[in-house]
């Protein structure tokens, strides 16, 4: 499937999933757990109890991604993974890169560029094999200057490991 085909499903997922947040229909009520990571409180929104594995997983991908441990990340994601980030430089399709090791790249590109980084307002949404991770993010890049942007992230978890990771901000 194009990746512009992807995007766009997770995408009406996600709005799907906005336009019924306050729906009467809804099976289970929503309830909020926080989780510490990496010392900081996060958020998880869950509707069931099965979402414990889930919140287990995205909390392991979370301090992995922190440490930038490849070993780690490779522990939690599928072996076909693939993160389609927001940008590339000069290009308004996006960017994607694959595995731990496309994880890394990305990470040690934004510590040689990203200053003074912060992630505020970090909540997730469970929703079965969707999970939505709302943020905002603060900083500067030596390249382009500061930045300000709220994010959505959009996982697809496959088999208990993250299979994809897709990444919108607006600025």
């Amino acid at each position: 499937m194009p990746a512009s085909s992807l995007l766009l499903r997770h995408l009406v997922v996600a709005m799907g999933l906005i336009a019924c947040t306050g729906c009467a229909s809804q099976p289970e009520r929503a309830s909020v757990q926080s989780v510490s990571v990496g010392g900081r409180p996060i958020a998880f929104e869950t509707h069931g109890a099965q979402d414990r594995a889930t919140i287990a997983l995205l909390t392991r991908f979370l301090e992995a991604f922190a440490r930038m441990d490849p070993v780690a990340l490779d522990g939690v994601v599928t072996p076909d993974f693939v993160w389609h980030l927001h940008v590339k430089q000069g290009e308004y399709g996006g960017r994607a890169v694959s595995g731990a090791a496309g994880i890394i790249t990305v990470l040690n590109e934004r510590k040689a560029d990203w200053r003074d980084v912060r992630y505020t307002d970090v909540k997730f949404i469970i929703d079965g094999k969707h999970v939505f991770q709302t943020y905002r993010v603060t900083g500067s890049s030596v390249r382009s200057g500061n930045f300000d942007a709220n994010g959505i992230d959009v996982y697809l978890i496959e088999d208990g490991r993250i299979k994809t990771k897709d990444s919108y901000w607006k600025q």
